[in-house]
């Protein structure tokens, strides 16, 4: 290379870059896969000035300079952009000048080769251009047009044209001044009214030349006042004649009389506001100066080196009136800040509006408002863009409001402080978001008023927001125009925290939706897309430290915040609120565990989490943050080199990447839908993991200096990233190649690919446009090979008018040729090489575009349908305006055969000579007769290949034209080779059919002379059909099973999750479905039923949810356990709707607050049928689904039966029976404990009378009717009186002190043992056993059944009470209904406050719903165990030791004296709450296989090795209980537990004493023993949470604690809040069995089989 080339220099310089040079300049050349397009974001970007044109009265037009093309925009349209001149100029303009609906452009002359040139434009479009003198190579840099001149002011020379014909005149070269070589124009050009064909010039030396252009002679030279003024720098004629006004570089300003030289006036700026006077204009309407306002005389001033425009009124000496300050930006002195200064300012002709343009890439325009005192105008329109170069771009996805948005508008930021919004559709919808009232702020501040001393240090850009650094958006719930307004002022929790006002609005019209970073600030600010503006909430950094990254959920409600200091933070968008840190800070006990662990004294307990709470804080600035899809986890990364995952709901470390100190990570991008995250790493690499796997599966290298920004593509399949190397790659995921490059003029700062996959935006550190290049993939197949270093290639931009760059369209039709470069003189082809099959196994396809081989296909079908109907006519006479041809039509004729002969040739064609298709069919049958020739290896691809080029007309004839035999022979046999290749499948086929429908006759016809040749024809025929057979049988196969495969799939992804299948607590059952849970309740080891997995809410819960009835609740839990195939949406709905539509309330739940000040709330559930929390349960409805669907078709022996029994201490039993009565297949077998549930409802003394008696007759007593059965057990009279009895009898269970509210309404009896009420239940289908035991015998009976191999091969047994998930299931519903009331109502804050749940426990199950709950992500701090002196629980969670604990002796007293409680030698304790009266609590092995799992099953990764580890420990541990009466556990499953609950216990004195304390408060709450329990464990608590405890029955089910708490409290009455429906119990008659123990599992097991087969019989 010699060293003149133009680039040796450069090349030198940059020995970095890897590009291969050529021997000869290279050229600039498109990009393999993207081409330019455009460019956006331009409307004033250069030092030249706009030009203005009026059109007529209405309008003007105002044309400004982008760099190589003009705009011209619409003042009456609000300056909308009309015109985009092209063709470009070769070089960038450097003056303009409107003139006659036209505008002229000089150009070029500013480096030392380029001749300078101008040309003319007319409505966009170049019409002509001006001849250039020789030799000129100096930039025009004004240019003026007045009468029948053009003149063009150069920095030593005036060029003269004729404006008619746009011919060169005269060059004029002023003389130098004394002392210089060449004398210097520097002040610009004009001409002056009524002086024919004179000019007056500008020069360095501050003199004012007057020269007459037609005689090219000088006229006369005025001298400045003071030869200090310095150089001209501007000259404008007055609207008085023979004034001028003069600037000078010394701030002056003179007005000049140039017919009598002599200054009229002479003005000097102010010295805060001296700048070069670049630009004057005088107001042409006749107002604006004098005292008031009338008269003419109004100058304006502005610089290239301010931003202020003065207001001068001429009057009285000439005085400043007004300055407009901040007009457009100042000038900045930072290489690549924040352009500025004014380039020009103009009154319009006759009108009172101002116009300005300045290097901030802004043209704006001003009114004087007539009646206004002000002297200063206000803004009338504006059009701008950025006024620095683009640091951030994005496209932004579709909205609900604008569906067809997609990939058309563009979000970027930039170093001039602002954040824009370009829509590539329509320019004009283009705009900056709004930071509020910027100018009325700086008013206040006095920054824009007339005054003439201002404070130089403040600006109007300090009032704005730092530059953006980082912006995150998600516009799933932004509101559009439409939503709610941020009154209290842009980012107004800056100035206030109190509160979130506006919230509430949001929460119906949407919210922000936009969240940015800014430089040196530590807020993190938020935005309004569809209104264009600021938002109401800034966000502060946790540790206060500046902002380095944001995101935003998809869902677009949560904000995340990283900090340069390694703090991640996360806010509510509605709200304003902080909802999340990340790490979440400790609470004190979690703290002082971790305290604990860390000290030397205590050894660290062994912890199922990876990461504890609390820790694993990025140490450095956080660099990305990501929110995956389903708002489950946050990833971060920083600069400390780590990766981290973060629970989103728990803020809990979950997982980690650490790459330190290899490299630190720099920026992050997520593709979601392949789950893909791809890092900047300042090694200079990409490194892409997987979420799924959280494994590293690519590293893309290549980058020869930092990675300013990268993006994946639209389909996830490439990377494109851009360095400070200047080039732009492409990565291809999949293969990992680099499979494009090119380099670009300057760096490209940042760049974003469209979702539609049409464009690539780019932005560069020398511009403030933003690039558009289209994706040339999308309509052309593009070789995607990998590529090295030397095969970078240098790209030309886009340009603002397209030029150069290709549409969508245009690019589409653009069939371009195989590339080829020269290198070293030799010409290297760069087109794809053949791909070759990969596997003899695959069945290829061609890359013919499939228009064109089903073209082919039906070709003679398109030919019959374009057929025309009729003949053509002959052409109408032309109309009379029109000209003739003068040779009567010959011209057309001449065209017309021209077409068709050549231009060298004119001799008429012969019809022998006419073209034809044999030079096709030659070369076609070349190819086909090399082909026969070959005996061995026979290869048909330069054959088949030639054929595929053809079009489909072509390629039909071709094949038509197969002359004799032997090339229809060789051409079948071709197809056979090419089918046996399996390649070109579909063109072989389409050949083939083509050549059987043109040639069928020649195949089945009879020819004696030729039948050797049919025959061989014939036979390659057969040969090809065996292989079509061949190959289409393994089509087949392989579709069949790839169809397969995809059906399973689709079950696949159909079938439950693992939230949705079940297995058994021991171990021995697993992937149940919902359904046989529901119906088989207790699995075939004894073991309980749950989820194979607790599954997590889904996004965005807390929003979505907060305002959903208790039925919509319950859906959306049971939809998460409940698989769709199971019970569809539609029935599932109908089951919770009928279930809890017979609830006394429509909150069905409600949550009343008892105490404000100590935070006690009462969660009641007993405004059910039966008046307690069992009716929550939808076991009759599920039962009543499950069977009919079953049984649908079904008629006698045939249909199922369903079993129920259960064990029932409470409110189970007549919950079950009620829901289950009646039913059809159904049989309920309920058990409870006889003489011991309610016990403490039967008197010592005579005053008291039992409900009891009218509702059963026992064996001594008497009964109504009836008398014993064959097996001899007791049977009641059955007869009904009414339905609202059938009712109450459901409820009676728990009745037994009514009789002492009302004395003599019951009749008297002497003392029973209490049965229960379920017994006065008449249905056939319900059967009542009262079992001689305590309610732990009657629980051994049930589990002894469902083992019981007998009874199982002729029953379907099934549970009702809790251990049956689907119990637990429902009660789930009413944590969540809770949490929610409490939110609503205010008293609650979910980020500051916390929540327990104090639950009144007995058998375990209510409190493992709150246990699943927690899980779920309910945010729960603790669940409280309440238990009454049956305390089992509380002595686990105090020992770690589970056992059985007999009761005898003293300590079997207990209870109250009046009452006669004692306890069973059992070790179960009768009293106050009977429903808690429970020794082993069955739900709770279900808890303690969750613990199992989620400590000794973390040994493996095998989730199904870890469901057996924990279901072989709870086996273990319920065989020691069995055996032992009790087990251990180890520490570690204890602090487990405990991490989630706590226990109290509630003695029965304790429970009389909160009754009574409770109804002492203002609200007069009557409280019943169980929910009294909850209450009194709740009011223990000293941790200031919220205690919500649950009230589990109402208080008249046990009227005899009620009464002696209450008895002696003035004004209560129990018939106060004794429900109707207990009216009437004494008159319901009774159905009740009795079972003894001592008859054992036999006689229990023919009781039931007998009753079932009856009712069966009977059906």
């Amino acid at each position: 290379m010699t060293d003149d080339h133009p680039h040796a220099s450069e090349a030198a310089a940059s020995p970095a870059k890897r590009l291969k040079v050529a021997h000869r300049s290279p050229q600039p050349r498109d990009s393999s896969i993207f081409t330019p397009f455009r460019t956006v974001g331009l409307v004033s970007p250069t030092p030249v000035p706009f030009t203005s044109l009026p059109l007529g009265k209405t309008t003007f037009q105002i044309t400004t300079s982008v760099g190589q093309c003009l705009h011209t925009y619409d003042l009456r349209k609000g300056l909308n952009l009309l015109f985009i001149t092209r063709p470009q100029t070769p070089a960038p303009i450097t003056a303009t000048v409107a003139w006659k609906e036209r505008v002229l452009a000089a150009w070029g002359g500013e480096a030392a080769i380029q001749t300078p040139g101008i040309w003319v434009f007319q409505r966009g479009r170049k019409c002509a251009e001006l001849d250039m003198p020789d030799r000129l190579s100096e930039p025009i840099k004004d240019l003026i047009v007045f009468g029948s001149w053009i003149v063009g002011r150069c920095s030593t020379r005036l060029e003269v044209w004729k404006s008619a014909n746009y011919e060169h005149y005269t060059t004029i070269t002023p003389s130098a001044s004394s002392g210089l070589t060449q004398s210097t124009l520097s002040g610009g050009v004009c001409n002056v009214p009524t002086f024919l064909n004179k000019i007056v010039v500008g020069k360095q030396d501050g003199s004012v030349d007057i020269w007459n252009v037609s005689t090219g002679k000088l006229v006369y030279t005025m001298f400045p006042p003071d030869l200090s003024s310095g150089a001209v720098t501007s000259i404008q004629p007055a609207t008085a004649l023979s004034l001028v006004a003069i600037a000078r570089t010394d701030g002056s300003i003179v007005i000049h009389d140039i017919e009598k030289d002599r200054v009229i006036m002479e003005l000097k700026t102010h010295s805060g506001l001296h700048t070069d006077i670049t630009s004057i204009s005088f107001r042409t309407d006749g107002h604006g100066a004098g005292e008031d306002g009338q008269e003419s005389g109004l100058m304006a001033t502005a610089g290239k080196d301010g931003s202020d425009v003065t207001i001068w009124d001429l009057l009285n000496g000439g005085r400043v009136v007004g300055v407009l300050h901040g007009a457009h930006n100042p000038p900045s002195a930072v290489h690549g800040g924040v352009s500025g200064g004014i380039s020009r300012v103009e009154f319009l002709p006759g009108q009172d509006v101002m116009v300005t343009s300045g290097l901030d890439n802004a043209l704006k325009t001003w009114i004087f408002d007539a009646n206004s005192l002000s002297t200063v105008p206000r803004i009338l329109h504006s059009r701008s863009g950025h006024a620095a170069p683009v640091t951030l771009l994005d496209f932004l996805p579709t909205n609900s409001e604008d569906a067809d948005a997609t990939g058309k508008w563009i979000l970027s930021a930039g170093r001039d402080q602002s954040l824009w919004g370009w829509s590539i559709r329509k320019d004009g919808q283009s705009g900056e978001l709004s930071q509020g009232p910027i100018r009325k702020k700086a008013k206040k501040l006095g920054l824009l008023g007339s005054s003439l001393e201002i404070d130089s240090s403040t600006s109007l850009d300090d009032l704005k927001a730092p530059e953006i650094t980082c912006f995150a958006y998600s516009l799933n719930r932004d509101g559009g125009m439409g939503a709610a307004p941020n009154a209290g002022g842009i980012w107004a929790n800056v100035a206030s925290k109190k509160g979130t006002p506006y919230a509430s609005e949001s929460g119906m019209t949407g919210w922000e939706s936009i969240v940015t970073g800014h430089r040196g600030d530590k807020y993190a600010r938020t935005w309004f897309w569809g209104r264009k503006r600021a938002g109401r909430w800034a966000f502060e950094t946790t540790d206060g430290t500046e902002v380095t990254s944001v995101a935003v959920s998809s869902c677009g409600t949560f904000a995340l915040v990283g900090s340069a200091g390694g703090s991640i933070s996360m806010f509510n968008l509605q709200s304003g609120l902080l909802r999340q840190r990340f790490p979440a800070p400790l609470n004190p006990a979690q703290a002082k565990k971790l305290k604990l662990e860390q000290s030397d004294v205590t050894p660290p307990s062994t912890n199922t989490l990876r990461f504890k709470p609390g820790v694993g804080k990025h140490r450095k600035a956080v660099t990305g943050l990501l929110v995956d899809p389903l708002n489950r986890t946050v990833i971060s990364c920083g600069i400390d080199g780590k990766i981290k995952f973060w629970g989103l709901h728990s803020g809990v470390l979950q997982d980690e990447m650490d790459w330190s100190p290899m490299t630190a990570i720099t920026a992050a991008q997520y593709y979601k839908p392949s789950d893909l995250v791809a890092f900047s790493c300042d090694d200079l690499s990409i490194r892409v993991i997987d979420l799924e796997t959280k494994k590293l599966v690519r590293e893309l290298w290549g980058c020869l200096g930092q990675i300013n920004d990268f993006c994946f593509s639209n389909d996830g399949r490439w990377i494109i990233a851009a360095s400070m190397d200047s080039v732009i790659r492409v990565w291809d995921l999949p293969t990992s190649h680099l499979i494009s490059a090119f380099q670009v003029e300057s760096p490209c700062t940042a760049l974003a690919f469209s979702d539609t996959g049409e464009y690539l935006a780019t932005a560069h550190a020398d511009s403030v446009g933003i690039n558009l290049w289209n994706n040339r993939t999308l309509f052309a197949h593009i070789p995607t090979r990998k590529i090295g270093d030397e095969e970078i290639m240098l790209a030309t931009l886009p340009t603002t008018s397209g030029e150069r760059g290709q549409g969508l369209l245009s690019a589409a039709f653009d069939e371009t040729e195989s590339e080829t470069v020269e290198e070293d003189d030799v010409l290297i082809d760069q087109s794809p090489a053949d791909i070759d099959t990969l596997s003899n196994d695959l069945l290829t396809l061609s890359l013919i575009p499939k228009a064109r081989w089903q073209t082919l296909l039906h070709l003679q079908t398109i030919k019959a349908r374009n057929k025309p109907t009729e003949p053509p006519k002959a052409p109408e006479k032309a109309p009379f305006f029109l000209p003739s041809l003068t040779n009567g039509g010959q011209e057309q004729k001449t065209l017309t055969n021209g077409a068709s002969r050549s231009s060298a040739d004119s001799r008429p064609l012969s019809h022998i000579s006419r073209p034809t298709t044999s030079s096709t069919q030659s070369e076609f049958t070349a190819h086909l007769g090399t082909f026969a020739n070959q005996r061995q290896n026979r290869d048909p691809k330069p054959l088949l290949t030639h054929l595929s080029t053809l079009a489909p007309s072509a390629a039909d004839s071709a094949i038509r034209t197969l002359a004799n035999l032997d090339e229809m022979t060789a051409f079948v046999q071709a197809l056979t080779v090419r089918l046996r290749q399996k390649r070109d499948y579909e063109l072989i086929q389409t050949w083939m059919s083509v050549f059987l429908r043109c040639h069928g006759d020649v195949i089945v016809g009879q020819d004696d002379e030729n039948e050797g040749g049919k025959e061989a024809l014939r036979q390659a025929l057969r040969d090809w059909r065996q292989e079509q057979g061949r190959e289409g049988k393994r089509l087949d196969e392989l579709v069949g099973y790839c169809s397969g495969v995809a059906g399973w799939l689709r079950i696949q992804m159909s079938s439950p999750t693992t939230s949705q299948r079940y297995l058994s607590t021991r171990g021995g059952s697993y992937g149940f479905s919902f359904e046989e849970t529901v119906l088989k309740g207790l699995a075939a080891d004894q073991g309980l039923f749950l989820p194979e997995d607790i599954p997590s809410l889904p996004s965005n819960w807390q929003d979505d949810w907060s305002h959903m009835s208790f039925s919509e609740l319950a859906f959306q839990i049971f939809s998460l356990y409940i698989a769709p195939n199971e019970i569809e949406p539609v029935a599932l709905r109908d089951i919770i709707d009928r279930s809890y539509s017979t609830f006394r309330v429509s909150s069905v739940t409600p949550t009343v607050t008892l105490d404000n000040a100590r935070k006690i709330h009462l969660l009641e559930l007993y405004h059910g049928e039966t008046f307690a929390f069992k009716d929550i349960y939808l076991n009759r409805n599920l039962f009543e689904f499950f069977l009919v669907k079953r049984n649908q078709g079904k008629s006698g022996k045939d249909r199922e039966h369903l079993t129920v029994v259960c064990a029932t201490s409470g409110d189970t039993g007549s919950a079950s029976i009620y829901g289950l009565r009646g039913k059809k297949d159904v049989s309920v077998f309920v058990m409870y404990p006889t003489g011991k549930q309610s016990s403490h409802f039967v008197s010592h003394t005579k005053r008291f009378q039992c409900l009891e008696r009218a509702m059963l007759t026992p064996n001594s007593g008497e009964p109504n009717t009836g008398g014993t059965d064959d097996n001899g057990w007791v049977v009641t009279a059955v007869s009904s009186t009414s339905p609202i009895l059938d009712l109450i009898a459901a409820i009676s269970l728990e009745i037994g002190g009514l009789s002492e509210m009302f004395p003599g309404f019951f009749s008297t009896s002497d003392e029973m043992s209490l049965t229960s009420g379920s017994a006065t239940v008449t249905d056939e289908n319900v059967h009542c056993l009262s079992v001689d035991g305590t309610f732990d015998d009657c629980q051994a009976f049930v589990k002894d059944l469902f083992n019981d191999d007998m009874i199982n091969s002729s029953q379907r047994l099934a549970a009702v009470n809790s251990i049956n998930f689907a119990r637990i299931l429902a009660q789930i519903t009413y944590y969540f209904a809770s949490y929610f009331s409490l939110v609503r109502s205010g008293t609650y804050s979910p980020s500051t406050d916390q929540i327990r749940f104090v639950v009144p426990t007995g058998n375990f199950g209510d409190i493992l719903a709150g246990y699943f709950a927690k899980r779920m992500g309910l945010p729960v701090t603790k669940l409280i165990i309440a238990c009454n002196e049956n305390d089992i629980l509380h002595r686990f969670l105090q020992t770690g030791t589970y056992e059985k604990k007999p009761v005898h002796g003293a300590a079997a007293a207990g209870g109250l004296v009046e009452d006669g409680a004692a306890a069973s030698p059992e070790g179960v304790k009768e009293t106050l709450s009977p429903s808690m009266d429970i020794l082993v609590s069955s739900n709770f092995e279900r808890l303690l296989w969750f613990v199992a799992h989620d400590i000794y099953g973390s040994k493996t990764h095998n989730a199904q090795e870890r469901r057996e580890i924990a279901g072989g420990k709870v086996k273990e541990w319920q065989t020691e209980l069995k055996t032992n009466g009790g087990f251990s556990v180890e520490k570690q499953v204890l602090d487990a537990v405990c991490a989630d609950f706590a226990a109290e216990r509630v003695s029965d004195a304790e429970t009389i004493a909160t009754i009574r304390d409770v109804y002492r408060w203002p609200e007069g709450y009557i409280l019943d023993p169980h929910s009294a329990i909850a209450v009194n464990a709740a009011l223990r608590s000293t941790e200031g949470a919220h205690q919500v405890a649950l009230a589990t029955a109402h208080p008249a089910k046990f009227a005899k604690a009620v009464e002696m708490a209450l008895q002696e409290e003035k004004g209560f009455q129990f018939k106060d809040i004794l429900p109707k429906q207990f009216v009437g119990m004494e008159q319901k008659p009774r159905r009740l069995r009795f079972v003894r123990r001592s008859g054992g599992l036999e006689s229990l097991r023919k009781l039931i089989v007998d009753e079932v087969e009856k009712e069966k019989a009977r059906m």
